[in-house]
């Protein structure tokens, strides 16, 4: 979460977290999953293990197929001509990371009230833009995110070159080409893809408690996925209340 553009940040906040609980005393096992019986002598179980992208697209088990978090972690992993599912927060900031860097877009402030920018834009010539395209189902990219937010994010997209597709479906994924249709006029689209990017549908994880013996509470994406923000003050109240 902490790998796009402007998002640092998120990073910072895991280390201050590790630290924090460290000095607190909180044993921290890392690279370690759960087993059942993990729990015995404590007063409850929070799970927090997460959620994963859906592979349910014909063709989405394919190599050329991976995850925003795969790609966000594996950046070598990404081929030059990329079409990225989904295009919400996951989907946008995974196209400004792959596709757009290359033009820098300054905001000084708002001209006006319909929101315009005002901006400089410079240009990074130690990056190169990959060939990006984004597919949401939905009517308009970035549902969920502040708009202030979305408006400096879709000028940088555009700026670089980034293409959007809205209302449109993919239908299935073969190696070298995803195929679309327009959800309004029904034609077949053929995008050419080197690698596919999977940034919408998400399940969330679960683990096995059948043989639990104490509380079980879901947290976060385990829960519902969703925002950063939404995951921690959902943990921070249930903790209150436990």
């Amino acid at each position: 979460a902490g790998i796009p553009p402007h998002k640092g940040k998120i990073t910072e906040l895991v280390a201050w977290y590790e630290k924090t609980l460290t000095d607190l005393g909180v044993e921290i096992k890392k690279n370690c999953l759960y087993a059942p019986g993990m729990e015995a002598g404590y007063d409850a179980l929070f799970s927090a293990v997460g959620a994963e992208y859906l592979r349910v697209i014909p063709g989405s088990n394919r190599e050329c197929v991976i995850t925003a978090v795969d790609a966000l972690n594996h950046p070598e992993k990404v081929g030059e001509k990329v079409v990225i599912i989904g295009g919400g927060a996951t989907g946008c900031e995974s196209a400004e990371f792959f596709g757009a860097q290359e033009y820098q877009l300054q905001v000084h402030r708002l001209k006006n009230f319909d929101g315009d920018l005002d901006i400089t834009v410079t240009h990074d010539a130690d990056c190169h833009n990959k060939d990006v395209t984004i597919v949401e189902m939905m009517p308009e990219l970035g549902i969920g995110m502040n708009e202030f937010e979305k408006r400096i994010l879709f000028a940088t997209l555009e700026k670089n070159g980034v293409k959007t597709m809205v209302n449109t479906k993919v239908w299935n994924i073969e190696d070298g080409v995803v195929r679309v249709i327009d959800k309004n006029a029904g034609n077949v689209v053929e995008l050419p893809a080197d690698t596919v990017i999977l940034a919408g549908g998400l399940r969330s994880n679960s683990i096995d408690t059948e043989d639990t013996s104490v509380p079980v509470y879901s947290i976060g994406d385990a829960d519902q996925p969703g925002r950063i923000i939404n995951a921690l003050f959902q943990a921070y109240c249930m903790a209150r209340d436990f």
